[in-house]
């Protein structure tokens, strides 16, 4: 008996396909099953899925967060055994997506590439509940000043300018160990493990930038910068995303502006500079005290969309 099961995690869409030769298949978070999912709404043995006789029958071994079944264009919680008529879409816990079907039957618009599980072996999903996708990380966001204002009134040297701070960042990071980079048009998102390499990429890439303006006739490059510590979550099939309220955070930060402060300590310039939160502040002076004199401390101020007020300091050179 040979089944075909795609699986999904329906938040982060991470898809995986399986071929699995057996006439029973044990489906669960147990590294003894037929089909092992890492995932935190999935029960150590979750269901069975089976074949006799020519029958398909799925049975929900008591799992904690339910299996519900797609029957007749309608969602319902399975109990104990049931017959079915492969193809089937079931939901497993509140994250995982499952469609079962046989070689006889097969899945409609194969999207992934299949693994092969032979008689009496198991498979270990890559299929991952989202803490096994957190990080703690420095993350790092630049963004082009005015970049509208300088796309309308010339173009070729606006796509010029985002050349060169591609060109500049690049160069930067990849000497500083950079874990994640993704290009936003007018800037970049960047995350590190180490918040000491963030530190020192932001300001070989502010340090580049003001030489190169220095040393050019063309138009200005002007910049924002922002550093923060907190969590991250890689999402997609290639781990091509960043997502998570700590990076909604740093994004704030970037453009922060003066009346966004309760009381503005130190005073903040509207570019080239790098603004950073207490918690990037406090991970690099506890591993590295000497840099204490590198940070002004700005005072509190409201992101939007953010609950709390966060403490910014500014980093000079």
């Amino acid at each position: 008996m040979e089944w075909r099961f795609e699986i999904e995690n329906m938040i982060t869409h991470e898809t995986a396909r399986y071929s699995v030769q057996d006439n029973e298949v044990l489906v669960g978070r147990h590294s003894g099953n037929t089909v092992v999912i890492p995932n935190k709404f999935v029960s150590r043995l979750h269901v069975i899925i089976s074949c006799a006789h020519g029958a398909y029958t799925i049975e929900d071994k008591n799992s904690a967060n339910g299996t519900f079944i797609q029957a007749k264009g309608k969602r319902e919680q399975l109990w104990g055994k049931k017959n079915f008529i492969p193809p089937l879409q079931c939901m497993l816990g509140k994250e995982i997506a499952v469609w079962i079907a046989t070689n006889e039957k097969p899945l409609d618009n194969q999207r992934t590439a299949i693994h092969c599980v032979p008689k009496g072996t198991s498979v270990q999903s890559q299929i991952l509940s989202i803490e096994n996708m957190e990080s703690l990380q420095a993350i790092m966001v630049l963004d082009i000043c005015d970049s509208t204002r300088l796309a309308n009134e010339d173009e070729r040297m606006a796509i010029h300018l985002k050349h060169r701070i591609q060109d500049i960042s690049l160069r930067a990071l990849q000497n500083h160990s950079v874990d994640f980079y993704k290009n936003t048009g007018d800037g970049f998102l960047a995350s590190f493990d180490s918040s000491l390499d963030a530190l020192h990429a932001g300001e070989e890439i502010l340090q580049k930038v003001n030489q190169r303006n220095s040393r050019t006739r063309n138009a200005p490059l002007h910049i924002r910068l922002a550093l923060h510590k907190g969590k991250t979550y890689k999402l997609g099939a290639d781990k091509n995303d960043l997502h998570g309220n700590d990076v909604n955070i740093a994004f704030r930060i970037e453009g922060l502006q003066e009346k966004s402060f309760t009381a503005l300590v130190h005073g903040m310039p509207e570019k080239n500079r790098i603004l950073c939160s207490k918690f990037f502040y406090a991970d690099v002076i506890k591993k590295a005290t000497a840099t204490r004199d590198k940070f002004l401390y700005c005072g509190q101020a409201s992101l939007k969309g953010i609950a709390r007020p966060v403490e910014i300091f500014r980093i000079h050179q």
